[in-house]
């Protein structure tokens, strides 16, 4: 009965280390997203501003 009880319990702290990775693994990509929508923003900043000059 212990060993299942120990089982048991390194079983929950496996899952809760999971959950704890899983969760800063979607703030990285929320982050991700972020700064890529910047640099997407940019670019098109930027060409706009190139095709303007050429005008």
């Amino acid at each position: 009965m212990e060993e299942i009880s120990s089982m048991t319990k390194q079983n929950v702290d496996n899952a809760n280390q999971a959950d704890n990775l899983i969760k800063e693994a979607n703030q990285a990509i929320g982050e991700v997203n972020n700064v890529m929508s910047e640099l997407t923003l940019s670019m098109e900043n930027i060409s706009k501003a190139s095709a303007e000059k050429d005008i």
